[in-house]
């Protein structure tokens, strides 16, 4: 899959391109790579230095319904501090019902670890 948006807000241009090779199924590999332009290259505004990338290679299963497992390295790279970062994300969503999920998750590296939780709740569709 690949796509490109362009948010209003932060004049952010961003690309993305997800590759995912389906091993078994319910197991997949992925590489996910994201470049972003912090300002407007369509308008001519952009600054080679304000932009920069991130690289995802990970493994997702979910076999084991209603649990789905997500383990990935990632690495951000930001032109304009000439700084990167690498860490290590592992994360897990339990399916309660077709609409309702609970979500969770921790990234190791960097400066500091990151602890997520949250839930997830899909509107019902109008078919």
């Amino acid at each position: 899959m690949n796509n490109i948006q362009y948010d209003s807000v932060s004049d952010v241009v961003g690309w993305q391109l997800r590759l995912r090779w389906t091993v078994t199924p319910g197991n997949d590999l992925f590489v996910v790579y994201t470049h972003n332009w912090l300002d407007d290259p369509v308008l001519g505004s952009a600054d080679g230095d304000d932009d920069g990338y991130g690289v995802s290679i990970g493994y997702r299963e979910v076999n084991h319904t209603p649990l789905e497992f997500r383990l990935s390295i990632d690495h951000i790279a930001l032109n304009d501090a000439d700084t990167s970062d690498t860490t290590m994300d592992v994360s897990f969503q339990y399916e309660l019902s077709n609409r309702f999920k609970i979500l969770g998750g921790i990234q190791f590296g960097g400066d500091e670890n990151i602890f997520r939780a949250g839930v997830r709740y899909y509107l019902q569709t109008g078919e």
